[in-house]
């Protein structure tokens, strides 16, 4: 099945209201038309809450969303269960270092809301600089290879800890490399942008790093000319293939600390 993603990584000073307009404007943007799903909540109060989507069940979750709480998500399906749905959630990670993800996650198999479909790719980048801009990013991305609920390619293929260990560290070493990458302020003046198509300064000095113009253009070519460009501020360790991994992952099998 094919997915594509959004994840925007923040550990720093977060705008009031971010979380909630996240929850409230993503969902319509990416996927104008869907009416149906639910919306849960994970608190330590109270657990798990689901409710159907409405009108009401929205603005019970963005009420939420403005207090404590440790997960929420709106779900939107185009179809019966989860497999043929739009994820749009926030995620806060527990522990010494304060962490929030924002995440949006396609299993839409309908074509007019793939990456491929006209103007569907750049309504995916714009969310991803709207909502990036405000902030001081430590990574976020637009990926069509990524391992879902936040976990980008490189996260499966070395070995790191996994998603919150990599997430932890994303200021010391970049996270992945996808379509877009958006690089934290502390490795920007690392990295080669004269290899990309786009690379902009954001606000909090993170760097827009686009790697072509359309996602089409995002061949091996490409991915090896990002991968170098990248190489200094990747992690360490030789990536290695999952066997029993059917998905295409864009990714350069070297180790970027032997560069």
């Amino acid at each position: 099945m094919s997915s594509h993603d959004i994840v925007i990584d923040v550990d720093g000073p977060y705008p009031a209201g971010h979380a909630r307009r996240w929850l409230s404007e993503v969902p319509a943007a990416l996927a104008p038309g869907l009416r149906s799903g639910v919306v849960c909540v994970d608190t330590d109060a109270r657990g798990f809450e689901y409710r159907p989507l409405t009108v009401a069940s929205v603005d019970w979750l963005l009420t939420v969303a403005a207090g404590e709480f440790n997960d929420a998500w709106v779900e939107l399906c185009d179809g019966d269960g989860h497999d043929d749905a739009l994820i749009v959630g926030v995620e806060r990670f527990s522990g010494r270092l304060a962490h929030t993800q924002l995440r949006a996650w396609s299993f839409l198999r309908a074509p007019e809301y793939g990456l491929a479909a006209p103007g569907v790719a750049e309504r995916w980048a714009g969310v991803l600089r709207d909502f990036a801009a405000p902030v001081d990013p430590a990574f976020g991305h637009v990926a069509d290879d990524s391992m879902g609920q936040g976990m980008t390619a490189l996260d499966g293929a070395v070995v790191r800890g996994g998603r919150i260990p990599s997430a932890r560290q994303a200021r010391r070493f970049l996270r992945g490399y996808s379509w877009i990458t958006i690089c934290p302020a502390e490795l920007a003046g690392r990295v080669d942008t004269a290899a990309f198509h786009e690379a902009e300064k954001l606000p909090g000095g993170a760097l827009w790093l686009r790697a072509t113009r359309e996602l089409a253009g995002y061949d091996e070519v490409a991915v090896r000319r990002v991968f170098e460009a990248l190489a200094p501020v990747l992690p360490p360790g030789r990536p290695s293939r999952d066997p029993f991994d059917t998905r295409t992952r864009r990714l350069v099998w070297e180790d970027a600390g032997r560069r």
